[in-house]
């Protein structure tokens, strides 16, 4: 025993000192300063998820958010993205255009400053943006940083600027290139093979993105071209979340058109669509600051809570089912279709990939506005409420059913394994082969 025991801590001992081999020394020599594109190169999973091809359409999704957030602030209403045949990507906007004056503090020009420098930005104050869908000021920096070549353009005060950078850092000055009859700001890049073993943008993938975004942000055109295949699509929706969730249902046999409606409560703008169709799965999509949340979050558990009390009160006030067999959550949401998206100045998500929101003051926000208009509109609609009400009854029975199935099949094993029936239906047992079977 002493033996295998002294063989066992030799190979652990073998083991770290082979993991601490070149580190078992921790002094000022191993403290790396790493700012703005350096960071960025050396850890770019903490700035766009990852180096896969998520990773890839992310740089094109962060410029995005920059010209999104421009028209959350009122300044555009069109947004352009081409692929082109060398691999790199432009996007465009209508928008205000980055100012070009040097900036106070780095004696620089803003725009290098924005484009280049981590932790500056006009997000971080909610003056020149309440709201920010992107990575607060960090998203055109990782563009930059993680692109083999990019360059900005800025239409300003009557007049268009240029600059040029390389993996991070400026390669030119801010020129004024010519006079401009419009704002805006255009920047182009393509994105680094050492960062990207894979650099190939899917035109299917950027156009789910996009479409997305349009629906969340009613009025705002976004085009989209490829110039490597001439495919092309342009994405304009005015009826904003209803018509995301009809797109959803699409193929679905729906039970009532799509109910929507807003409001600003606490500076939480929540905006809510549903749908109810025949099918038995719920589908439920919820953003903040027009990023798509997987898991969820807090507004997800203040909708679902104020779902099934709205529809639990209106139920029980018009007798559609007795006290003493109501509805549980799941028969509320069979064969619904959702989208909750939240605006508000300070997000706080899981992680960089924002996976789930977490602030609890939106919680309370989504259930009294879903409360509120939900409720007011079963009672203005009383025809779409008891097709509604029907649903979830539809859904209550055949869960009920299913459970008395289940129950059903589990007292018939038990019984079986019991070893022993009652009455007629007891084993026969005998030695005298000519009397068995």
């Amino acid at each position: 025993m002493n033996e295998k025991q002294d063989v066992l801590d030799a190979a652990t001992a073998a083991t770290a000192a082979a993991f601490a081999d070149g580190s078992s020394e921790y002094t000022v020599d191993q403290v790396k300063l790493l700012r703005d594109a350096a960071h960025i190169r050396q850890r770019p999973g903490m700035y766009v998820g990852n180096t896969s091809t998520s990773g890839l359409h992310q740089l094109v999704y962060e410029l995005v958010h920059n010209s999104i957030d421009e028209a959350l602030a009122g300044y555009c209403k069109n947004i352009s993205i081409t692929i082109h045949v060398d691999g790199s990507a432009t996007v465009d906007d209508d928008g205000r255009g980055i100012p070009v004056e040097e900036h106070p503090d780095e004696k620089r020009p803003t725009l290098e400053v924005v484009m280049t420098k981590v932790g500056a930005g006009a997000k971080f104050d909610n003056k020149a943006y309440k709201v920010s869908a992107g990575l607060h000021g960090m998203g055109a920096k990782a563009v930059t940083a993680l692109s083999e070549w990019a360059e900005a353009r800025v239409r300003r005060n009557g007049r268009t600027y240029m600059q040029k950078y390389e993996r991070g850092y400026a390669t030119s000055d801010v020129s004024e290139i010519g006079a401009s009859t419009h704002t805006g700001t255009t920047i182009s890049f393509r994105p680094d093979p050492q960062i990207f073993h894979e650099s190939t943008f899917s035109f299917d993938s950027l156009a789910d993105r996009l479409r997305e975004l349009a629906f969340l942000n009613r009025g705002i055109r976004i085009a989209l071209l490829d110039e490597r295949t001439g495919q092309k699509d342009t994405f304009f929706f005015e009826g904003g979340l209803a018509e995301f969730v009809a797109f959803l249902n699409s193929g679905e046999e729906v039970e009532h058109k799509p109910i929507s409606f807003s409001k600003v409560i606490d500076n939480i703008k929540v905006e809510v669509a549903l749908q109810y169709s025949k099918s038995e799965s719920e589908q439920v999509r919820c953003y903040a600051n027009n990023a798509y949340n997987p898991v969820g979050g807090t507004h997800l558990t203040g909708f679902r809570t104020a779902l099934t009390r709205t529809l639990g009160n209106y139920g029980e006030r018009n007798n559609f089912w007795k006290s003493d067999e109501k509805p549980e959550g799941i028969d509320y949401r069979e064969g619904l279709t959702a989208v909750v998206s939240v605006q508000l100045a300070n997000p706080h998500f899981e992680s960089q990939t924002k996976v789930r929101l977490n602030n609890p003051e939106v919680e309370g926000a989504v259930t009294a506005v879903v409360n509120e208009f939900l409720g007011r509109h079963l009672e203005e609609h009383p025809k779409e409420a008891q097709r509604i009400m029907n649903k979830i009854l539809l859904a209550l029975k055949a869960r009920k059913a299913a459970e008395a199935a289940k129950k059903a099949l589990k007292d018939r094993k038990s019984i079986l394994s019991s070893g022993g029936l009652p009455g007629k239906l007891m084993d026969c047992t005998t030695r005298e082969r000519d009397s068995s079977e």
